[in-house]
């Protein structure tokens, strides 16, 4: 190997980034000088797209594009840098998730791993009651309470024949002056799930179970998350989607992005667009929602610092249009 590629390899931004493997190169290089054996897979280091490569062995890249080969034998200053390392690694994912975290992992539709069976529960110490009827948690609808929009029947499990929220009608925000007419109200449909204002949850999948109807199938809706039940954030959004098709099916999807990694309080599904009922069309059938992801227990100051970080979390994404909803143009729920 030339001179002027190892002085390359020393230079490269991740190495000079990185003192232990910048260690490891200087010791592997300098073996490399004693052999004066460039064409072993050994010596033979490339330069490809900003990372290091050894041809001839299938190892795969790591997170920070090197490869994931070690020297066969470190000296005990490099074992005790490594154990550094590691012990770091650890105490920087105990501070990304606190102890008290549970991780509730979707499995298949119709599970009892979610947050809400979770809950019911009494943190899984417990018989299963209905959370609602024990106030653990709450939900509402865009259209008051009913024989057919019951938020307990919503989260007992159960498959529900009937079983959905009404429209609620918000006029803009900007009134017409006087004498130019009145404005027309649009129709505001949704679900909202509130888990208390000492739990959180980083979702990163959810599920929805149409009821008995044989129409109404939602195909333009939103999932949303909030700690202040005022502003909203988008996390996944759905725009003719046809996979709800049949009475009773189940719709499940996965949460990715920044948004998978943000902890929320309240949860909204809104409808977007006309179900494909011609008489109802913005009727929201629903007979079951999940959340998953991960779950913990805040204290009160903890709480208060969530919601700043929601507000500013949606003041940072009303350049982007569409991407959080403000209680002026859809008042949360009560």
């Amino acid at each position: 190997m030339p001179e002027a590629d190892r002085q390359a390899v020393l230079a490269h931004p991740f190495t000079r980034s990185c003192s232990y493997v910048q260690h490891c190169m200087q010791l592997d290089l300098q073996r490399l000088r004693e052999a004066h054996d460039a064409s072993s897979p050994r010596g033979c280091y490339t330069f490809e797209q900003r990372r290091l490569v050894r041809p001839g062995l299938a190892v795969p890249a790591d997170a920070c594009g090197a490869c994931g080969s070690a020297p066969a034998a470190a000296p005990a200053g490099e074992k005790q840098q490594q154990q550094q390392y590691k012990a770091g690694s650890w105490r920087h994912s105990r501070r990304r998730l606190a102890p008290s975290c549970k991780e509730l992992m979707y499995v298949c539709d119709g599970d009892r791993n979610g947050v809400v069976h979770f809950i019911g529960t009494d943190y899984g110490s417990k018989q299963w009651v209905n959370p609602v009827a024990s106030r653990a948690l709450d939900v509402k609808a865009s259209s008051p309470p009913s024989r057919y929009t019951d938020p307990k029947a919503l989260v007992s499990g159960q498959f529900l024949n009937t079983s959905f929220a009404g429209p609620r009608y918000v006029r803009p925000p900007q009134q017409p002056a006087a004498g130019a007419g009145t404005a027309a109200a649009s129709p505001s449909t949704w679900w909202q799930l509130d888990l208390g204002p000492q739990h959180r949850l980083l979702c990163n999948y959810y599920t929805i179970r149409h009821d008995g109807s044989q129409d109404g199938f939602v195909r333009s809706w939103v999932l949303q998350g909030s700690n202040d039940m005022q502003h909203w954030l988008d996390l996944r959004r759905h725009l003719s989607d046809s996979t709800i098709r049949l009475p009773g099916q189940y719709g499940s999807w996965p949460i990715s992005g920044p948004a998978a990694s943000m902890p929320f309080r309240a949860f909204r599904l809104l409808l977007l667009g006309p179900t494909q009922s011609h008489s109802s069309p913005w009727v929201f059938c629903l007979s079951h929602w999940e959340l998953y992801g991960y779950f913990y227990k805040l204290s009160s100051a903890s709480a208060a610092e969530g919601v700043l970080q929601t507000q500013d979390a949606a003041a940072a994404g009303r350049a982007e249009q569409g991407s959080v909803t403000t209680a002026a143009a859809l008042p949360a729920a009560g």
